[in-house]
């Protein structure tokens, strides 16, 4: 184009202009013709008609060869001087205005990975079996028989050799034991001992001889079944199970037929104590608090003290004996111990104290706040268990996770079976939806498959997206406190069932469950105490089993595992490249959007950014996932704000990336965006419940602190005066609500 120009200019300067002109399919000439003469172009008696059968007028001036070839390359195919030079290509444009989210790129401004020094800790050790057995100890011959030939106890752990001839004697027991060690037979067995030996033989009528308080609904379930196993040998005595979720009006009736050993949650047991005439405690031998310290920490203090005060207000002249267990003594245990216990024998594998005897309750208060303050407790975890640790940024912690579960499940050889602890209820909700709608979707018909193939062979394209392939399914479970009671009871068998799969969670599972044949413990979000830490980690390699864990930790968060090597708890480390390569596998038999248009990932980097581009498009198109998404992001920035004051200087809000943070939720909007949308909706549903429900000051009787909060005496009753008033309040909120529901609807459907 550039040499046009120029014989352009020289033809103006000689007074001869050269026009060039359109070359027809109906000319005849061929390319090779010689050009006429200027004179003939000038000529008047032409007409137009005939010059657009010509051929392109070429002047007589040499080109050189790359001229010539750029000619032939480029022909033209209208008048340079009455039509604009469309053929030209455009200027690029200065900066084009961004529409849309804004989509970072995953390996781009992340905080360095520090170097971590792995040094060897010393750990504690715990003998979990010995060479007793329980032939060995004054059991009766039908007990010893039931346990060694149908639930195949052969020998004793550490804690039941330790600890059934200490309950046997009648002694209150504080004992403190790994997980996983046996501490549920340590006390079931001496209570089914002793309630089988006393004449004349009981009756369920007579009301229950023991009652067992834990904190969560599954370890009930499990500690009930425990109960059922032991007295199959000794029928007349009948176990049961009360917990919240179920049927009252079933429970009470339990109860009226009769129940021995009473197995429950602290608040629906204080609702039967309360309500249900029929639940008689005159014969009440046997206390036990299962996992003590949990109990405290979920805020069952006041629930457990007036357990105790029913107890001792309907106690017959018969001694209660009290059994604590955990896997740690806390502060709060052990001042719950110096109330509910007398003379009470401690029982600790690690240091070996089950015959040293605390003589006065006093004492236990003084040495506990001295331990406190001068010693830290150290921690025993299974010597079978391998810890590890990865150190993720923010953006690729998604990434990280999915590509861990799907080797492990997946493309490994030996069967694992993976419990992932997260932080929130909603958390667990997203990723649960998210990894079933992608990798975990059920099998469908060869009937649907041929339909679709066929349809695409015909060129008809379907609508509707499926990223899943079912090379990459595995069984995913979901287990959170918000959930109904017969969907967790269904989850914790079928999981407990499966030989391979993969259960997200809360902290509900992290006590005393009994999970069998758990390979991998994963901590997505870092607990806040060593001890949940501790109790988290020890749903695997449970009774001398083979375990590993791996914590999943941020830049910022590098000292937590200095913390734990003060714990004396090793961990090694686990480069996170390990495990991104291995997606290099997972792309292969993933269908990715716009897979024809480009080419498959070459690279780890590219796989990954592939994979998590994946998650950020299924998000984005569909709004419920959206949704839990924004909910998941907030409610893990309000979990992260609630760690402990000593801990701060580790976890803190302040040094998080709250931007990186949504990537890792598969969140394309900016924190601002998102906070602002939600902030609106808690706001006015704030506004509308301070309207329905006006707050009334609150005045606190003078109560002692020694007093347990609850009893008569107080003269604790409802503060409304008019019950009516009450009752009209109700139904306006249940109407007001209504007319919301009825309103969203109308709003979508005239949308």
């Amino acid at each position: 184009m550039f040499l046009f120009q120029r014989q352009r200019v020289k033809a103006k300067i000689a007074g001869k202009v050269h026009k060039p002109v359109i070359k027809t399919a109906s000319s005849s000439t061929s390319n090779n013709e010689k050009t006429p003469k200027t004179s003939d172009v000038n000529n008047d008696n032409v007409n137009k008609e005939q010059t657009k059968s010509v051929n392109v007028i070429k002047p007589k001036l040499s080109q050189s060869p790359l001229a010539q070839q750029h000619t032939k390359k480029h022909k033209l195919v209208a008048d340079h001087e009455s039509t604009p030079r469309d053929d030209l290509p455009a200027p690029p444009p200065s900066k084009v205005p961004r529409t849309g989210p804004f989509i970072s790129s995953l390996f781009k401004s992340n905080p360095e990975i520090p170097k971590m020094d792995c040094s060897s800790v010393e750990t504690i050790k715990e003998e979990i079996f010995t060479s007793k057995k329980f032939s060995d100890l004054p059991l009766n011959p039908n007990m010893i028989t039931n346990l060694e030939g149908k639930m195949n106890m052969n020998n004793m752990t550490t804690v039941q050799q330790l600890a059934i001839p200490q309950i046997l004697q009648g002694k209150d027991a504080l004992v403190k034991s790994q997980t996983g060690s046996g501490k549920t037979l340590a006390y079931a067995v001496p209570i089914v001992q002793k309630l089988s030996g006393i004449t004349p033989k009981i009756d369920r009528s007579h009301g229950p001889y023991a009652i067992v308080v834990v904190p969560t609904r599954e370890l009930a379930t499990q500690s009930y079944q425990v109960f059922m196993k032991i007295c199959k040998p000794f029928v007349y005595i009948v176990p049961g199970c009360l917990m919240g979720g179920e049927k009252r009006k079933a429970e009470k009736a339990r109860i009226r037929k009769g129940i021995n050993i009473l197995v429950g949650t602290p608040g629906r047991l204080v609702d039967h104590l309360k309500n249900t005439h029929g639940l008689i405690l005159q014969h009440v031998q046997y206390l036990v608090l299962d996992e003590a310290d949990r109990l405290l920490d979920m805020g069952y203090e006041k629930d457990v003290a007036e357990i105790i005060n029913c107890l001792e207000h309907n106690a017959s002249n018969q001694t209660r004996q009290t059994i604590l267990l955990s896997a740690t003594l806390t502060e709060g245990v052990e001042r719950l111990a110096g109330i509910t216990m007398y003379n009470p024998a401690r029982v600790s594998v690690a240091n070996e104290e089950s015959e040293s005897r605390i003589p006065v309750i006093k004492e236990i208060k003084q040495q506990s706040e001295s331990q406190s303050v001068n010693k830290e407790e150290n921690f025993a975890v299974p010597q079978a268990l391998k810890q590890h640790f990865v150190i993720t940024p923010c953006k690729l912690r998604l990434v990280t996770l999915v590509s861990f579960l799907l080797t492990k499940c997946r493309f490994s050889k030996k069967k694992n079976k993976i419990i992932v602890f997260l932080s929130t209820q909603d958390s667990v909700e997203f990723h649960h939806k998210l990894l079933n709608n992608i990798f975990c979707a059920k099998k469908k018909n060869t009937k649907v498959l041929k339909e679709k193939s066929e349809s695409l062979e015909s060129g008809s394209e379907s609508e509707e997206e499926e990223y899943h392939v079912t090379e990459l399914s595995f069984d995913l479970f979901k287990l959170h406190g918000d959930m109904l009671q017969k969907e967790r009871t269904q989850v914790f068998e079928k999981f407990r069932s499966m030989d391979c799969g993969v259960l997200l969670c809360t902290d509900v599972a992290a006590r005393g469950l009994d999970l069998p044949q758990v390979s991998w413990i994963i901590q997505y979000t870092t607990p806040g105490q060593t001890s949940d830490y501790i109790h988290r980690v020890g749903r695997t390699a449970r009774v001398g089993a083979q375990g590993q864990s791996l914590l999943f930790l941020m830049p910022t968060e590098c000292d937590y595992v200095q913390l734990l090597n003060e714990k004396q708890i090793s961990l090694q480390e686990m480069p996170m490249i390990n495990i991104l390569k291995n997606l290099m596998f997972v792309v292969k038999y993933l269908k990715l959007p716009e897979d024809a248009k480009r080419q498959r990932p070459r690279t780890w980097e590219e796989a990954a950014t592939a994979v998590h581009m994946l998650f950020e498009t299924h998000v984005a198109k569909h709004p419920f996932m959206s949704e839990l998404a924004r909910q998941a992001y907030q409610s893990f920035v309000r979990a992260y704000a609630t760690y402990p004051s000593h801990m701060k200087n580790i976890f803190s809000i302040k040094k998080i990336h709250l931007g990186h943070l949504a990537k890792s939720f598969a969140l394309q909007d900016a924190p601002g965006k998102i906070g602002v949308v939600q902030s609106k909706k808690f706001q006015a549903e704030k506004a509308q419940e301070k309207k329905d429900f006006p707050k009334k000051k609150f005045r606190s009787n003078n109560v002692s602190e020694f007093s347990s909060g609850f009893g008569s005496h107080l003269g604790v009753t409802p503060r409304h005066r008019n019950l009516q008033k009450k009752i009209v309040q109700n139904q306006q909120m249940k109407e007001r609500k209504k007319a919301r529901k009825l309103a969203k609807k109308t709003a979508k459907n005239n949308k």
